[in-house]
């Protein structure tokens, strides 16, 4: 039973996509509906774990990814997790490969705003993020976003959140591709932004762009 239940709407590109996110204590569930009858996709996040499961309903199959909060003892700990998992990995989604390191560099801005959403009190953050991968990553580095939003502390025990959403954009080319699988790191300010009540990200690549608005 969910402590918290939200209802989201993301638009990109002209469509529109809707989820719905389950939320107790340091772990959350989010469903997604995907656009054209492409199905449902479901991202568990557990902060305490410091992991992320990736569900495909469809094919009854998921994906451990392990996150990995510093050069050192996070790594540690988040390869012996990856080394403690090998067999549910393997026989639920096939066998993947072991990439590399992808780290993400952020920082965030509080603009001292603050306004009324959903009966909360919601600040104005702007925040940045950069990847770089290593030479064997499967997810390609030259990767830049920023977020502005306007986000509620209504998940405390979710700090890991901000970081990885963020990073699962970025991510998901590769993690699709072979079943490849690299390590996560994050750098800079690793603040809790919230929960985002209303955000758009913007993200460039590989010379495109695109935004999307929560």
């Amino acid at each position: 039973f969910a402590d918290s239940k939200v209802t989201t709407r993301n638009t990109m590109m002209g469509m529109t996509t809707e989820g719905t996110t389950y939320i107790k204590g340091a772990r959350e569930r989010t469903e997604t509906s995907m656009p054209m009858n492409m199905g449902k996709s479901v991202t568990i996040i557990q902060c305490d774990q410091k992991r992320v499961i990736t569900v495909n309903p469809a094919n009854n199959t998921c994906m451990v990814t392990p996150m990995d909060w510093n050069e050192t003892a996070g790594a540690a700990k988040a390869a012996a997790a990856a080394e403690a998992e090998p067999s549910s990995t393997e026989t639920s989604a096939g066998p993947t490969r072991k990439g590399g390191t992808v780290t993400f560099t952020s920082t965030a801005t509080d603009t001292g705003e603050r306004q009324k959403m959903f009966g909360l009190t919601a600040r104005h953050v702007k925040s940045r993020m950069a990847a770089e991968s290593s030479p064997d990553a499967c997810s390609p580095g030259g990767m830049n976003m920023e977020r502005d939003g306007w986000y509620a502390d209504i998940a405390p025990a979710l700090a890991c959140r901000s970081h990885w959403t963020g990073a699962a954009q970025a991510m998901q080319r590769g993690h699709q591709s072979g079943g490849c699988h690299d390590r996560i790191q994050f750098k800079g300010s690793m603040a809790n932004l919230g929960y985002p009540l209303k955000e758009t990200m913007t993200m460039s690549s590989g010379g495109h762009q695109f935004s999307m608005s929560t």
